[in-house]
């Protein structure tokens, strides 16, 4: 048995499982179908090898998580099984190999890089090589028939097979002739991943070689992913449509998304939504949920009794009669009007109360016989009767609201805007493009004009052939464009420049900004490439925006003499005192020209101060500006002034005050106007703190501080050090108190809160 082979099965699938995010000892034995005693033995004797952490220390349902140790150790155990079951040069034709396989979780070794997430993989293994390759046509020696695999976690890992170690993607080559290989160096690719469908019936086992998908083919996908009546878009970017049989559980973040995918299923369907969302006007409710309305109100009421009042209630209505009830329904369903039989496909929800919108659910679960699609912006848990009644139904096609509902599929927005995950049983997680409505320009009624590209948010509709007939038009195609169209972009350059930049294509934008660029706000060069800007434009471009200093530092650092003989303005002044140790002492008197003119309107203060402050000429010329006073009383050293300490904590880089952050702390947490400041300043407290903690007493004070930021800072420290066990879970960082532990666990990139405590994780986990 190779030394880094994991020998126990039910270690190796628990390491798997793990490596996909955490999970008790309940969810590992019902996900992998191990009995909960073995299960519960296994992870105990992995927490004992230090390969896993357990969260809330010895607390039953306790989530499980993968260390740096355990990661590795998985990562070693595709290495060991490549080198044993791979003999360069690998079959002719070969693209990859099934290194282990565990019902539908499998993995695989590559010859090459393969593009996810979705991986072609034949029913069935490469049968030898063909005698004469100048005959072979399509996919001949492989499979004629095909499955989809969908990837897990980044992409492949590259191992030299002959070092054992870590190697960088190889160059793309044909691996159809001898040569290929043996040119080539000896590396491979482990990659994980899982089957769509059933995994009992792939005849593939561990050491067979396969083909790489032919160009053009897409297989079938599983029944629930393809046999559906509605395309919601493509799996990836560009692979085959997705059409789920399966309800839909939609919980997503951003308002984009919940327009695509509204737009997607109203076909054949009765929606029920904000009309914002769709750009449709209000509509009228169908008289029929007043009884269901009426009996909310009062649920001791026979059915009789509350035929009788909604039929009175209808009347009132008519009349506009004032009574108790109809003001109620002011209320319930705002200035509504009413109609007899429901004949449209859409029903608006805007200013609808849970009441209003549950009776209204309750009626079209009841006397319609449509599918349904409805948007519940309500809490689930104030719902959670009509809201299980709805997903046991069905009709029901797609559900987009908040909370964890029990629907077959799941779609959550991801950080792209059209781009979402759908989430299936076992973990599976299949990245999917949106579709939009092609040609579709019906303009929200509450949507509101982007003012900076982080406003942007794109669609993946088309450019009419016409010029718009405003500006509100003429942005709201521009925004809903996926990659521009310059041809429309030249339509509206004179009457909307900002739309025509917008609407321009990346690798034409540059020109267009120079051509109209006194027409826009500089914000707007955030959707520049700025790698094809010159260098005097970047400069100009830094001043005022983050993306294009960090870029300007970039350059000068691949390129330090490229600065020479340019005019140093505060911009270009500020790339050359971050980027200084790439300047030998030669170019001195550049970083001081550099420092003088960053000194007369200091930009990027928290970024640039740190850099140079241990360089005593650059810090003093930078201190002669007024705007740095807090950096100046900093250097005279020891502060002892509370009052000062408060001007500096707030002003000045913290990890330039990090040696005295515990000393300093105490001191404001003894005062109420340092407590109220503590308590008020976004401070990654765990990262200043967890070299020199204070003591569990010092801090007892933070329970009593005002609500805020600082609070949850100094509170993650608190559980930190009152812990016997691991860590609580963080407010500003999910790992927070880990920095107070002497071994940091494995960092998924799903893992989100402060950028300073995760940068320092981070560091200490790779240490």
């Amino acid at each position: 048995m190779p030394r880094d082979r994991i020998r126990s099965v039910h270690q190796r699938r628990l390491l798997d499982w793990l490596a996909d995010g955490g999970g008790t000892v309940s969810d590992a034995s019902d996900a992998l179908g191990i009995r909960m005693p073995h299960a519960s033995a296994a992870l105990k004797k992995l927490r004992e090898s230090g390969d896993i952490v357990r969260d809330h220390g010895s607390r039953r349902g306790a989530n499980h998580r993968l260390t740096a140790q355990g990661l590795t150790r998985l990562e070693r155990d595709g290495l060991d099984r490549l080198v044993q079951l791979v003999q360069w040069p690998p079959p002719r034709k070969a693209l990859g190999i099934v290194l282990a396989r565990d019902r539908e979780m499998v993995l695989l070794g590559y010859t090459s890089d393969v593009i996810g997430p979705l991986l072609g993989l034949p029913n069935r293994p490469l049968e030898g090589e063909l005698e004469d390759d100048s005959n072979s046509i399509g996919n001949e020696g492989g499979s004629d028939t095909w499955r989809w695999a969908v990837l897990r976690g980044e992409g492949p890992i590259w191992w030299d097979l002959e070092s054992q170690e870590r190697a960088k993607r190889p160059a793309v080559t044909s691996p159809a002739t001898l040569s290929a290989w043996t040119d080539q160096p000896k590396v491979m690719g482990v990659i994980r991943a899982r089957l769509l469908e059933d995994a009992e019936s792939w005849p593939l086992g561990v050491g067979s070689w396969f083909t790489a998908l032919p160009e053009g083919l897409w297989p079938e996908l599983p029944e629930n992913l393809r046999a559906g009546p509605t395309a919601i878009g493509r799996a990836g970017s560009s692979g085959p449509t997705i059409r789920p049989l399966d309800g839909i559980h939609a919980r997503l973040s951003n308002r984009h998304d919940k327009t695509l995918a509204l737009r997607a299923y109203s076909g054949g369907s009765l929606v029920l939504a904000d009309g914002k969302l769709l750009g449709h006007k209000r509509t009228s409710l169908p008289t029929g949920c007043l009884s269901r309305w009426i009996s909310l109100i009062h649920p001791r009421l026979s059915t009789t009794r509350v035929f009788e009042k909604s039929e009175k209630l209808c009347q009132d209505l008519a009349d506009n009669s004032l009574n108790s009830l109809t003001r109620a329904i002011l209320g319930d369903f705002g200035g509504r009007d009413w109609h007899d039989a429901q004949k449209e496909a859409f029903i608006d929800t805007g200013g609808l109360s849970v009441r209003g919108a549950t009776a209204l659910l309750q009626w079209c679960l009841e006397e319609t016989d449509v599918d349904l699609v409805v948007e519940w912006r309500w809490p689930v848990a104030d719902s959670k009767q009509i809201i299980t009644r709805l997903v046991s139904d069905p009709r029901c096609r797609l559900l987009v609201s908040d909370g964890d509902l029990k629907l077959p599929l799941r779609l959550e927005s991801t950080a792209n805007n059209g781009q979402v995950m759908l989430h299936m049983k076992e973990r599976v997680r299949l990245p999917v493009r949106l579709d939009a409505l092609a040609g579709s320009h019906m303009i929200p009624v509450d949507w509101v004009e982007p003012t900076t590209p982080s406003e942007l948010q794109r669609g993946g509709g088309l450019a009419p052939s016409r010029p718009p007939h405003s500006h509100r038009e003429a942005m709201w195609i521009a925004c809903d464009l996926e990659s521009g169209d310059s041809r429309w972009a030249e339509l509206c350059e004179k009457t909307s420049p900002l739309a025509a930049f917008i609407a321009t294509p990346k690798n034409e934008r540059v020109s267009r900004w120079r051509r109209i660029r006194d027409s826009l706000n500089p914000v707007w060069s955030g959707l520049l490439e700025l790698d094809t800007l010159e260098l005097s434009e970047l400069a100009e471009l830094a001043i005022t925006q983050a993306e294009a200093l960090d870029s300007l530092v970039a350059r000068i650092r691949s390129s330090p003499m490229i600065v020479i003989d340019e005019q140093i303005n505060e911009g270009l002044g500020a790339a050359i005192l971050l980027a200084r140790n790439w300047f030998d002492a030669e170019f001195r008197s550049l970083l001081i020209e550099a420092a003088e003119s960053w000194a007369r309107n200091p930009l990027a203060i928290e970024k640039v101060m740190p850099s140079l402050w241990m360089d005593d000429e650059l810090r003093q010329i930078a201190l002669r500006s007024e705007e740095l006073e807090p950096y100046r009383l900093m250097s005279l050293g020891e502060v002892d002034d509370p009052d000062i300490q408060r001007q500096i904590i707030c002003f000045v880089h913290p990890f330039i005050w990090l040696d005295y952050a515990k000393s300093w702390l105490l001191i404001q947490l003894s005062s109420s106007t340092g407590r109220s400041i503590i308590a008020s300043m976004e401070l990654p407290w765990p990262a200043l703190l967890w070299r020199n903690p204070p003591t569990v007493e010092e801090l007892r004070v933070v329970h009593h501080l005002e609500e805020g930021p600082g609070k949850n800072s100094l509170l993650d420290v608190l559980d930190a050090i009152e812990s016997d066990y691991a860590p609580p879970t963080g407010r500003t960082h999910p790992l927070a108190g880990w920095l107070f532990r002497s071994s940091i666990p494995f960092i998924s990139s799903e893992v989100v809160g402060d950028a300073t405590i995760h940068l320092e994780l981070y560091r200490r986990f790779h240490q």
